[in-house]
């Protein structure tokens, strides 16, 4: 399988790959792994998704071995954001991962922790909450030994173009939440504007997957990191200057981006993954699809 690795004084590791369909093999058997081990050491196995192409990537565990191999009974699965719409909508993350995983494997309904979208986004968002902290006191899902949070026993998430990663978006106030595990929004910057997301306490990404888009493509730093300037904006310039400059519009950011990027891969490139691994401090494996060879 062709990906190129990168690790940084045990902080994590970084594999880039050519194609969706090593990123999917890889991503599959690595799943497969944690959902082992987990089952081994605590009984169950306790994952959150996020949306997008992310859940089309993880297709691959529908077919052998895992079909056969993974442990599907102690799968416990939650959403780490949902829009507030039907379940039966296209905008759905419940529903893109039922249509393509979870319909298709024998996971027990009743662990499958799906939102309330019925209700308004904030009663949504703490009811669950509250449904996270109850299977927190049972034992279910794990706890942190440094804060309260929950401690999945694996956070998948895809970063959008925009450089989100759940519902949290560059800029957006949700971000400053500190207490809560769960928030709500009713202006998301997409459409649709009522979602539900965890917070950044507890979003602590274990497998990210960067899109790529070549009219974003900039030179070889943005093919390493799959062409998506902004997504490599949110995690390469630093909090206190993203503060700094809150009143400029996006695209004088993207702008300022560029220059920084050049200046950046020029000196060292290897500080914008330090950055990545402070901002997602407990985060083990980073997988990225790169259409090009580096």
């Amino acid at each position: 399988m062709a990906f190129s690795r990168i690790s940084h004084k045990g902080r994590g590791e970084v594999r880039i790959y050519e194609s969706t369909h090593d990123l999917s093999t890889n991503l599959a058997e690595y799943i497969a792994e944690i959902s082992e081990a987990s089952v081994k050491e605590r009984g169950v196995f306790c994952v959150a998704l996020s949306g997008g192409s992310l859940i089309s990537m993880m297709s691959k565990l529908r077919d052998t071995p895992y079909s056969r191999t993974v442990d599907w009974a102690r799968w416990h699965i939650f959403w780490t954001d949902e829009r507030l719409v039907s379940k039966s909508h296209s905008d759905s993350n419940y529903k893109l991962a039922k249509d393509v995983l979870f319909s298709k494997i024998p996971v027990y309904p009743s662990y499958i922790h799906s939102i309330n979208v019925t209700v308004s986004a904030e009663e949504a968002a703490n009811r669950y909450e509250y449904a996270i902290r109850q299977l927190v006191r049972k034992g279910t899902v794990g706890a942190s030994r440094i804060s309260d949070c929950p401690k999945f026993d694996l956070i998948l998430l895809g970063m959008g173009p925009d450089g989100h990663v759940a519902s949290l978006f560059p800029l957006h106030r949700a971000l400053n939440e500190k207490n809560e595990w769960v928030t709500f929004l009713t202006d998301s910057p997409d459409p649709p504007s009522q979602r539900i997301t965890f917070t950044l306490p507890i979003a602590k990404v274990d497998a990210f997957t960067l899109p790529r888009n070549p009219r974003e493509s900039y030179g070889s730093v943005l093919f390493f990191f799959g062409g998506s300037l902004d997504a490599l904006l949110t995690c390469a310039i630093p909090e206190w200057l993203r503060t700094g400059i809150v009143n400029l519009q996006w695209k004088q950011l993207q702008l300022f981006g560029k220059l920084l990027l050049s200046a950046v891969y020029l000196c060292t490139f290897i500080q914008v993954i330090e950055r990545i691994h402070q901002h997602l401090p407990e985060q083990r494996i980073i997988h990225i699809h790169s259409d090009d060879k580096l």
